[in-house]
């Protein structure tokens, strides 16, 4: 049990504390999953001056990826879109976080959360790119789950990015 802060035993941030304990406890440790998580390197990314594509010359660049562990991570099946261009399918998948894991990992997404857009999130070898972000079971100012939503990135997407392409065949 953590040491009582001002405020109390009672206090917003001993309950906060607790909070976050027990949902690493009980939920994350117990049942919970991994993600890859790669973060958006901007300054070594060389981008087409006409396509949001990688340049020949090196390309988009993401730092490697770490494990960052969830409460729950679900994937829920695209809607197949077929017309004249042909068939094409995308998948959402939904990422709860605790926020102890999102302050250890992932610090200014509450705060920035659209420096996160061109990050990449791999799960059971699928890439997918953060769309949505949702922060939770708000406690005063400061919250105690975070949930995000991204986008499968299929294949053809990923032609240009080498450190993707296993993931593409």
């Amino acid at each position: 049990m953590k040491a009582s802060r001002p405020g109390g035993r009672f206090g917003i941030p001993f309950e906060r504390d607790s909070i976050l304990s027990g949902i690493t406890e009980d939920l994350r440790r117990t049942v919970g999953q991994e993600v890859e998580w790669w973060r958006w390197d901007s300054e070594d990314t060389e981008v087409d001056d006409v396509y949001d594509v990688g340049s020949v010359a090196g390309g988009r660049v993401w730092h490697q990826g770490i494990i960052i562990p969830c409460i729950n991570v679900t994937v829920y099946q695209g809607v197949t879109a077929q017309d004249e261009r042909g068939f094409y399918n995308t998948d959402v998948l939904r990422v709860t976080l605790n926020m102890e894991d999102v302050e250890r990992y992932l610090s200014t997404m509450p705060a920035t959360p659209d420096d996160y857009l061109r990050d990449r999130v791999v799960f059971r070898n699928q890439v997918y790119r953060p769309t949505h972000f949702y922060p939770r079971g708000q406690i005063t100012d400061q919250y105690t789950l975070f949930t995000l939503d991204a986008a499968q990135v299929n294949p053809e997407e990923m032609i240009n990015d080498n450190q993707f392409l296993k993931y593409a065949n």
